[in-house]
């Protein structure tokens, strides 16, 4: 195993393990959640089989994919499909949801700048989206950029914006 401030996993970045963390333990959360209200049920929860689940409700995006962490706050965003989830994961056994942003395309990947509180969504064929997240229940739409290409992910550093576009590269 590594030490000191790298990984201990080979090609995974630091920010990203703690991200995929806590998606997995929402997802616990979630699975544990349904497990419950199964089991609440008059019927045994051993008799439940895939001919007599009932219908509870529906996660309004698709899968999650893109996490991001404001570590600082206990602020999750989780992103799939058509939107984000705002999370507050200040109690990890029972994440709630704040907020939510609507985007345009479909959601690729999350960047969060902690210093200047933007988000930055890539909305795949729909381009660039940055919004002003300091509200973390009522987040801000700052401005949209129209990419050539696909965006797949976006990075700051040292107050430039870089974009990954399919087809299009950096």
């Amino acid at each position: 195993m590594e030490q000191g401030n790298k990984c201990c996993v080979p090609g995974i970045p630091r920010h990203r393990i703690l991200e995929y963390i806590v998606a997995f333990s929402i997802l616990l959360t979630i699975i544990s959640s349904l497990q419950v209200i199964a089991s609440n049920d008059a019927v045994s929860p051993l008799a439940y089989d895939s001919f007599n689940v009932n219908w509870i409700a529906a996660w309004p995006f698709a899968s999650a994919g893109a996490v991001a962490v404001d570590v600082s706050r206990s602020v999750c965003y989780l992103g799939s499909g058509g939107g984000v989830y705002v999370l507050d994961i200040s109690n990890p056994t029972s994440p709630q949801q704040i907020g939510e942003i609507r985007t345009w395309g479909v959601v690729q990947d999350l960047f969060l700048d902690a210093s200047s509180q933007c988000l930055f969504i890539s909305a795949e064929d729909a381009g660039l989206e940055i919004w002003d997240v300091s509200t973390a229940a009522s987040p801000e739409k700052l401005i949209f950029y129209d990419t050539p290409g696909s965006v797949k992910a976006a990075f700051v550093s040292d107050s430039y914006l870089y974009v990954a576009a399919c087809g299009d590269g950096l």
